[in-house]
């Protein structure tokens, strides 16, 4: 992020509460996007409340990314509105 000249949050990993730093972030409202990478082989001990993350994403109406690529894509997407 700091690369693209964007400011941002980061968290904890997700085994260790990024998870959860996020989702009360989100239910605050003080969450535009969330990029939050996980691992997409294998069932994780925090599936549920990445799951759950990924709810109040959609519930909120919150851009999510999951992957680099989606990440790279909201980025770009920023940096765009930005030199517009």
């Amino acid at each position: 992020m700091e690369r693209a000249g964007l400011e941002g949050d980061k968290r904890l990993s997700g085994p260790q509460g990024g998870d959860a730093q996020i989702a009360s972030r989100l239910a605050e409202g003080q969450v535009e996007m969330v990029i939050f990478f996980r691992e997409p082989l294998g069932k994780q001990a925090q599936e549920p409340d990445v799951n759950r993350l990924m709810r109040l994403c959609d519930v909120h109406n919150i851009h999510l990314s999951t992957n680099p690529a989606a990440g790279r894509l909201f980025l770009d997407g920023l940096v765009d509105q930005m030199e517009a």
